[in-house]
């Protein structure tokens, strides 16, 4: 597998990658360097914000929306104007840290005590005190969980009724049914903690679903940022199948046997470890329906 870099750009802590499929825009943000960026058409774009940024979704007005340490704002491309949205968690000393689209348009939000210095210093965490929110197109709140360590990774399943979530202060993943009312079933223990290490984020792919990070190294096709394209439109055609990860390389490999089906992929072309990996499939990514 060859890596090819996309851009020169270099950031001090970049996270959140999104594929936008009408745009084939690539949207990603440099937490620590307050950044929120675009790459589209070959051409890289970006907006510099006055604090540290989580997350930079499209909308489907034709802004964003940018998590920011204070709030959730709608960001104008053409401006670079802010205006608040909503302040989904009042509590003071947290940030924003992982936020994804269901196919709803909602935005999910999980947060946690800030660990970024105005520098791009390390901080220590010190309390549990972050939580998930979703955040409808009216603005309403909605607190899902709370008391939680670092929140990592969203993958919702094609019908709705399941999530999966991650704390790596855990080093785990959690399964959560869905409610009627879009309250969050207890969760279920779905994988971890690992004596090598715990996963950061979930990937899925035409060939399975990968785990950035599950045994203390990041495996190489473990990137939402590789979603778009023909792989896109092909994904998107495979039938339901149970899942299964393969989590190591080949010579120490273990599975793991979710039994529950996943529904139609967003798709995302992907390589690596092992032999084996069964078909599955799951939610694309979304645009926020605002």
């Amino acid at each position: 597998m060859s890596l090819i870099a996309v851009t020169p750009h270099r950031a001090q802590l970049g996270e959140g990658p999104f594929w936008d499929v009408p745009t084939q825009a690539l949207y990603w943000v440099n937490i620590a360097g307050k950044q929120a960026l675009r790459l589209m058409g070959g051409q890289l774009q970006v907006w510099q914000l006055p604090e540290h940024v989580s997350a930079f979704i499209p909308c489907a007005s034709g802004d964003a929306l940018v998590t920011l340490s204070s709030g959730v704002y709608r960001l104008d491309l053409v401006t670079e104007a802010l205006t608040l949205l909503c302040v989904a968690d009042p509590q003071a000393g947290n940030r924003g840290n992982e936020a994804r689209c269901d196919a709803q348009g909602r935005l999910w939000l999980g947060t946690m005590q800030n660990n970024i210095g105005e520098q791009g210093e390390d901080l220590p965490i010190t309390r549990r005190s972050g939580g998930l929110f979703r955040i409808d197109a009216d603005a309403t709140v909605t607190p899902l969980l709370s008391g939680l360590g670092i929140p990592n990774t969203l993958l919702w399943s094609d019908d709705g009724r399941q999530v999966h979530f991650g704390d790596s202060l855990d080093a785990t993943l959690y399964q959560h049914g869905i409610q009627a009312d879009g309250q969050l079933d207890p969760a279920q223990l779905w994988f971890g903690p690992h004596a090598r290490g715990g996963p950061r984020r979930l990937g899925h792919g035409r060939r399975g679903v990968y785990l950035e990070r599950p045994l203390g190294r990041q495996l190489p096709a473990a990137s939402d940022a590789c979603r778009g394209g023909r792989s896109y439109r092909r994904a998107a055609r495979q039938p339901p199948h149970q899942l299964r990860v393969r989590r190591a390389g080949s010579h120490h490999a273990v599975h793991h046997q979710c039994r529950q089906p996943l529904g139609p992929s967003a798709g995302w072309r992907a390589a690596g470890h092992g032999r084996r990996r069964a078909r599955q499939t799951l939610s694309p990514l979304c645009r926020i329906n605002l």
